[in-house]
């Protein structure tokens, strides 16, 4: 139950860092930063939700590794920003390029990333409170 709970903490978190830095994003293209805020964080609400599904393996995996605590977080963000890399080509090369371009989805795959990394160090106590053998 604690693994699935940080993996919603993790989840939920990246979805909202992801719309501010989207919605920063906006503000230097003159397009209305609230509108991208709230267009990210509904959609990303609604199409990340299933991702749960391959979060919460990622976390139990991680703590079965044999390494210590700091790089089995490191672990985790790096296998969970591949898969983040991997959706996103996936989208792309579904739509052959029609619902964004190949420079979209770098930006979007950074802006992803940098919000994963910003929800993995918020969520570290988590981790760690998990990866730590209770008595």
């Amino acid at each position: 139950m604690k693994t699935l709970l940080t993996s919603v903490k993790i989840w939920l978190k990246t979805v909202v860092f992801n719309a501010v830095l989207a919605s920063l994003w906006a503000i230097g293209r003159d397009v209305p930063a609230f509108f991208i805020f709230f267009l990210f964080l509904i959609i990303g609400l609604f199409v990340s939700l299933p991702l749960l599904m391959l979060i919460n393996p990622l976390v139990k995996l991680s703590l079965r590794l044999p390494y210590s605590i700091a790089a089995r977080v490191a672990w985790l963000f790096f296998f969970l920003a591949v898969l983040a890399i991997l959706i996103y080509l996936l989208v792309w090369a579904i739509g052959q390029g029609e619902f964004y371009s190949l420079k979209d989805t770098y930006l979007l795959s950074c802006c992803t990333i940098s919000a994963l990394l910003i929800a993995v160090l918020t969520t570290r106590k988590s981790l760690i409170k998990i990866n730590t053998p209770q008595e």
